[in-house]
């Protein structure tokens, strides 16, 4: 891991929750506030490997933030535990009364994790589990949120890459099971869980013919890009096409078409099943095809048919139980 500096223990915005809407916080309770800050500012000052540190106001509503940049290779376990532990000691502290704390921390510039007060009790999980998906895949950012409603999960943590993902090396990370994870990079989103063995094959063997498409890039087609759920182990590849053909009733007509059955044939022989392909281009919507027995109901319209009859009409040998459209259980 390269000798970096990280952005650590970061915006804590203290958006004060008042009991009316015309109270004004004393004079003396915006003092609590500044001496708790600045408190906690001194405790991270002391720890090994802090190279700057500072508290702010933000705004008039009583928003403040406070910023350590610390060299993370200087930074022990211990140091680690002691800032967590000074950032929650002030937090819970009286001073806040019943603010909204919010914490946040990144590298450089960019914050690579943020949450709520909810789960400042899971930060150090978080940290580590941060520290070890970057030793596998490098600089990623990271963020955690809260789910909405009853559920399994007490989080949601998002990891994002602005350049391909390595998702094979990433199963050598351990997963948390109380957090819904989901992982995004070019071409590549997936929640739940990590993409199968077979699926990672998959999309190793078609990423040899086709690269990832990068919306925000405008990446130029034919490229494939690919959603994978965990939660119920369905994949779904989409072939961007580059050429003008109507797919919704032509496909073949398509130059991308030998592309498209090259794809979806590699999709077949790596074992891919329970899984939806489709073939668009941005001219015009193209059809989706499921790729073996659908539990659930299917809805398909004309497009769909189309592509699933040119598929088999090129002999692509379907699996069974594969229909056009739209699998409403995966």
């Amino acid at each position: 891991m390269t000798h970096r500096v990280a952005l650590v223990a970061a915006a804590l915005a203290a958006a004060l929750l008042l009991t009316g809407c015309t109270e004004v916080k004393s004079i003396g309770e915006e003092a609590g506030i500044d001496l708790a800050l600045t408190g906690l500012t001194t405790a991270l000052d002391e720890q090994h490997g802090v190279t700057l540190n500072s508290a702010t106001s933000m705004d008039a509503d009583y928003r403040f933030a406070v910023t350590v940049m610390i060299d993370r290779a200087e930074v022990t376990a211990d140091n680690r535990d002691a800032i967590i532990h000074a950032v929650e000691e002030t937090l819970a502290g009286g001073a806040f009364g019943s603010a909204t704390r919010w914490f946040s921390i990144g590298t450089d510039a960019e914050p690579y994790y943020s949450q709520n007060i909810f789960g400042l009790e899971t930060l150090t999980t978080d940290l580590e589990y941060w520290h070890a998906v970057e030793d596998v895949v490098g600089d990623v950012s990271f963020s955690v949120s809260e789910p909405e409603g009853d559920g399994p999960f007490t989080r949601i943590r998002s990891i994002q890459k602005s350049s391909p993902m390595d998702y094979g090396a990433l199963a050598s990370v351990s997963l948390d099971s109380t957090a819904l994870d989901s992982w995004g990079s070019p071409g590549v989103g997936a929640q739940g869980t990590l993409p199968s063995a077979e699926i990672a094959a998959a999309l190793a063997a078609v990423t040899e013919i086709v690269p990832f498409y990068q919306y925000s890039d405008g990446a130029q087609p034919p490229a494939v890009d690919l959603m994978w759920s965990g939660l119920t182990n369905t994949s779904s590849w989409t072939l961007h096409s580059s050429g003008p053909a109507d797919l919704a009733t032509d496909p073949e007509a398509s130059s991308d078409w030998p592309v498209a059955v090259e794809v979806i044939s590699l999709l077949i022989a790596a074992g891919v099943a329970d899984s939806h392909f489709s073939f668009f281009n941005d001219a015009t919507a193209g059809g989706i095809v499921h790729l073996g027995e659908c539990d659930a109901e299917i809805s398909a319209g004309p497009p769909d048919t189309e592509l699933f009859d040119s598929l088999r009409a090129a002999g692509v040998a379907l699996p069974a139980g594969s229909a056009p459209g739209w699998c409403s259980a995966g």
